[in-house]
């Protein structure tokens, strides 16, 4: 039986599962497996264990110490194994782990979760001799036995984090004391007797050979905040990349320490507020061996607008043209920030994480509307009066604008302020409906599809404007677009008519993020383009002094 300490882990375990995987093996859970399914859909995921298990595409059954290569071999290889409190019970181990070292492809990963033996729980179970104290002892392994294990089958031990759930409980402070008394009067030393037994869990991760080397020093930094989709959902997914060492850092521009190996920067927004703060910033990390890139997913003219200031696209470009690389959200973007810096690189918006999919049904239809400083969306909200008239059941969640929420002609409607990111997607995940209204601004036209994927990937039906969202959406079948005004209450009351036409489309959508729009399928290329820069970051050095002459004095007067 599973420990509560190992079944919390679960959360601890997925962060260091790399999602560029796409033929993975795992030991371990249901659980597990739907749980990185929810964010790695594209993977084949192959289980093995003694009993038979739901949720894989493939399961071997048998003892795990016994099954042969051969039964678990795919023709492919395997890119990551897991083994979830498996080894610790095995009669041979390291038996198993050379088996893996033939299974999975070379620059593959492992990973592998245990109990801690020493885990001060386990040692006063021990002593006390009650085994109900000692939770989850049997397949526990400590420290030093699992480094150990890897080692000798031939791993390249790459990160090993511990889990230590107690320690502010005044149980385990007076065990701690009276474990610490006993490892001085034997000569143990104190610090690193108490690192040993406060860890209830370790997970592992190794490389299969070749060597891949240290790994990149990544530091992203976040300055606007309540963007996870430009910020923490790509650190978190680049985090468990063996090749990465991913830091981040919120509301803080302070270069890091990267020692002499260096490394890339990524700094999302930078403030306008002090264009020589970047200069200075750009130059200290230069003279450093650190590359630079400027992550930006908006029209600098719609900052501008919104702020109000009318010098904000002078100073993005002063910016742009001062780091080594930009990354954004859309060719658009991408097309207007090259003018300024060639060097530019695409990642689109993608989703985190994929729940089963939810059919709809009769009764009362949901309709979710959030945005962010737009304008005229009290004129948007007039819009819907027809609706309202026509679908009595009609019920409207508004995020943030509060024009729109009181120019909304109904009393079922219900205002939230602006939510953390999971919680705004647990309410489209609520939603049968999401609005996504658009001016068709020339400012607006580099915005993304985000919306689109948020609603998606949580199974509404988007309802949008023709700029910008005709891009993605095929009318009618992974979405419905509003030609003209009079088609935003025509299509609600269609919808809220027709259950089965919201399920094919929400179906349609849903499968277009599964197979495309996921952060799964984007981290590999994310790595590999920072990879790239830091290997050219000599050529990138020269490029920006010889685009700005005042990054070249700035980094003389260092």
């Amino acid at each position: 039986m599973r420990s509560d300490a190992a079944r919390g882990f679960i959360p601890e375990l997925l962060a260091l599962m790399p999602l560029s995987a796409r033929e993975v093996l795992i030991c371990g859970s249901a659980e597990l497996a739907e749980a990185y399914r929810s964010r790695n859909p594209a993977a084949r995921l192959t289980g093995f264990g003694p009993v038979e298990m739901d949720g894989f595409d493939r399961f071997v059954a048998g003892d795990p110490g016994t099954l042969s290569k051969a039964r678990l071999a795919t023709a492919q290889g395997y890119d990551l194994a897991v083994l979830d409190e498996t080894l610790g019970k095995l009669r041979d181990p390291g038996a198993l782990l050379r088996r893996l070292r033939g299974l999975i492809r070379p620059g593959g990963t492992l990973v592998v979760a245990s109990p801690n033996r020493a885990y001060w729980r386990r040692l006063s179970g021990l002593i006390s001799g009650e085994t109900e104290s000692a939770p989850g002892r049997e397949g526990a392994l400590d420290q030093s036995s699992l480094q150990a294990l890897m080692g000798e089958a031939g791993f390249f031990l790459r990160r090993m984090r511990a889990r230590r759930p107690d320690v502010d409980k005044p149980e385990m402070r007076t065990w701690l004391d009276a474990l610490e008394q006993l490892g001085r009067a034997t000569g143990l030393e104190a610090q690193k007797l108490r690192q040993r037994i406060t860890a209830s869990d370790f997970v592992v991760v190794a490389a299969q050979p070749p060597d891949p080397g240290p790994p990149l020093n990544l530091h992203l930094v976040e300055l606007a905040l309540s963007m996870d989709v430009r910020t923490r959902i790509p650190a978190e997914a680049l985090r468990a990349e063996p090749m990465l060492h991913v830091t981040t850092i919120s509301k803080s521009l302070a270069v890091p320490d990267m020692g002499t190996r260096g490394g890339v920067v990524v700094v999302q927004r930078p403030r306008v507020s002090d264009p020589e703060r970047m200069l200075d910033y750009v130059a200290r990390c230069q003279q450093r061996g650190i590359v630079v890139v400027i992550e930006y997913d908006d029209d600098p003219s719609l900052v501008a607008r919104v702020l109000p200031r009318a010098d904000v696209p002078s100073v993005y470009a002063h910016n742009m043209s001062l780091a080594h690389a930009i990354q954004t959200s859309t060719p658009a973007l991408a097309t207007q920030f090259g003018r300024v810096n060639p060097e530019v690189a695409v990642f689109a918006n993608t989703a985190e994480d994929v729940p089963p999919l939810r059919m709809h049904a009769a009764g009362a239809l949901r309709v979710l509307f959030a945005a962010l400083h737009r304008t005229r969306t009290a004129e948007t909200a007039a819009l819907f009066a027809p609706a309202i008239e026509a679908l009595p059941d009609l019920e409207f969640d508004v995020v943030f604008d509060r024009a729109f929420f009181d120019a909304l002609p109904t009393s079922r409607k219900r205002f939230h302020k602006l939510l953390p990111y999971r919680d705004y997607l647990a309410l489209m995940g609520r939603a049968d409906v999401a609005l996504m209204p658009l001016e068709g601004r020339p400012e607006e036209l580099g915005k993304s599809d985000v919306k689109w994927v948020e609603a998606a990937s949580r199974s509404a039906v988007a309802l949008a404007s023709v700029p910008i969202y005709a891009q993605t959406i095929r009318d009618g079948e992974n979405g419905l677009l509003a030609r003209s005004d009079a088609d935003w209450s025509r299509l609600l009351i269609k919808l809220g008519g027709d259950p089965d036409l919201r399920n094919r489309i929400a179906t349609t959508a849903r499968a277009e993020v599964v197979q495309g729009r996921m952060m799964a399928a984007q981290v590999a290329t994310r790595r590999d383009w920072h990879l790239d820069l830091y290997r050219r970051r000599d050529g990138l050095f020269r490029d920006a002094l010889r685009r700005s002459p005042a990054l070249a004095d700035r980094l003389a007067s260092l």
